[in-house]
């Protein structure tokens, strides 16, 4: 399964528990811009810390409280 699948899946899944429409599409959002263009097409088995850095490293410095939610996300789907 690619992170990408799983990331969809997760949303999937967990979209009825979150406040609104909104939520869902804000983790959509910062993952397609931010995490699939990195590693959105390898596999789960694949993402390691050092890509993760990869993903938020550009805007941690410019959008740090962004950089932690992406961070975050990623930490949630690949749990």
């Amino acid at each position: 399964m690619t992170f990408r699948q799983c990331a969809s899946a997760y949303i999937e899944s967990h979209k009825a528990g979150w406040r609104n429409k909104k939520h869902g599409a804000q983790w959509l959002a910062t993952l397609e811009a931010y995490v699939h263009p990195i590693f959105g097409d390898l596999s789960v088995q694949a993402i390691d810390t050092g890509l993760v850095i990869k993903a938020i490293e550009p805007i941690w410095a410019t959008k740090p409280e962004t950089a932690v939610r992406v961070r975050g996300r990623i930490e949630s789907i690949l749990d």
